[in-house]
């Protein structure tokens, strides 16, 4: 113990677990508010342009390199830290478009190289743009517009109990135009909306997020999507799992509101279609095995982008893996799938280390669950608008700029000055 008066400078000690603050907070390299807009803005391009009728080739392409390439420079000798969780995935992209060129002679303008290509430039522009404060929130709205945007264009197709929803391509581009890519939107909302009446203390904000809740569950039904309801349900269980220690209010709320809507049969039909589409086989549990025998024939490079469709017993047409990670391994081989899984493996320890302490906390295990399931059960979906920013909240631990700083105080004749 030091006598007389002190002269010397003492830190004070971090907790056990460093809290995350909102990164835009600290970093005043962040991207401008106008970076921001103009990113939603090529969003809603990228899903109306066509239907309008003012689709420029490679315009959205360009737009997004400029601004990731502004990012970038805004962020300067910062860009090295805050990208540093981005090195696994750009590692994959990059050896997934060098196999297809290289190996199997697939031009770069091809639908899988530029879509990597493009995932690129996203992730870029996400993990620049979550630096902004509440960045995570406001672009769960957007996405959340965006939806509600195509529902006009909602069309159900198929006979009977085979009746999904879509929306339809005249007007509307992007996942929306397949049930299970619309089912998943929808499920990711669902889900968001779910924990923002878990969180929130506001009772306006909680009934809002029910309501929405209700009407984005309503749209995954439509979708008829087993992929996505099970990702949605297994999501929600996750984010409620410690509700009763938060409060009985709010599951309260929700149950009397199930229950309302259960009372007036809004979901009876499509229970009906649930219960019939669960019992039929279409075409997962047959093509995996075949895809997985495909790829160890071909494991270092794969068989090229343009032959992952493949030929099952039963089916007189080839079918894709219906897994984002079988498909990944078939196009291209060990190397890329290597990266995306150590990625994963990455963003799992992020998300169960570090428990509260964390902005964004009760989002990140939901939402990484969430979309773990539909990669599983459908196609690349970490690669879609809402897989981008589940990465981003679940792989800020990971940049030095996501870490509270500890003032450095001076202490003097006994006191803290």
């Amino acid at each position: 113990m030091m006598q007389g008066p002190l002269q010397s400078i003492t830190t004070l000690q971090p907790p056990r677990y460093p809290k995350v603050l909102r990164v835009g907070s600290s970093v005043s390299a962040a991207p401008p508010r106008l970076a921001e807009y103009a990113y939603y803005a090529l969003g809603f391009y990228s899903i109306l342009a066509d239907g309008l009728g003012i689709s420029v080739p490679m315009f959205g392409s360009g737009m997004q390199l400029v601004l990731a390439a502004f990012c970038i420079i805004r962020l300067g000798a910062r860009a090295t830290a805050v990208y540093a969780p981005l090195r696994l995935p750009i590692a994959c992209a990059l050896s997934y478009v060098v196999v297809q060129i290289t190996v199997h002679g697939e031009s770069i303008m091809d639908g899988g190289c530029r879509t990597f290509i493009t995932w690129i430039l996203t992730l870029i522009i996400v993990q620049s743009l979550y630096l902004r404060r509440g960045f995570f929130h406001r672009y769960a709205l957007v996405l959340f517009t965006t939806g509600l945007i195509t529902l006009p264009y909602l069309v159900i197709g198929g006979v009977g109990i085979h009746e999904r929803g879509s929306v339809g391509r005249s007007m509307i581009q992007g996942d929306f135009t397949n049930a299970n890519g619309l089912g998943d939107w929808f499920g990711f909302c669902c889900l968001y909306f779910t924990i923002v009446c878990v969180e929130t203390k506001h009772n306006g904000v909680r009934m809002a997020s029910i309501l929405a809740t209700v009407g984005c569950l309503y749209i995954v039904g439509l979708t008829v999507s087993r992929g996505a309801l099970l990702a949605t349900a297994i999501g929600i269980t996750i984010a409620l799992r410690r509700l009763l220690r938060r409060g009985f209010v709010p599951l309260l709320v929700f149950i009397t509101l199930s229950g309302i809507i259960y009372t007036f049969g809004v979901f009876d039909q499509m229970t009906s279609r649930y219960t019939t589409r669960g019992l039929e086989e279409t075409g997962r549990f047959l093509v995996w095995p075949v895809v997985i025998e495909r790829f160890l024939s071909s494991p270092l490079v794969g068989v090229g982008d343009s032959n992952v469709l493949t030929y099952v017993p039963g089916h007189s047409k080839p079918i894709a893996p219906h897994n984002g990670f079988l498909g990944l391994a078939l196009a291209s081989g060990i190397l890329p799938f290597a990266l995306l899984a150590a990625w994963w493996v990455r963003a799992a320890q992020n998300a169960f280390s570090y428990g509260e302490q964390l902005a964004d906390s009760p989002f990140r295990l939901p939402l990484l669950a969430y979309t773990f399931v539909s990669t599983m059960s459908g196609s690349a979906a970490f690669m879609g608008a809402w897989g981008l920013i589940t990465f981003a909240i679940t792989m800020a631990s990971s940049t030095p700029y996501g870490v509270r700083r500890f003032v450095v105080h001076r202490v003097e004749r006994g006191r803290m000055v």
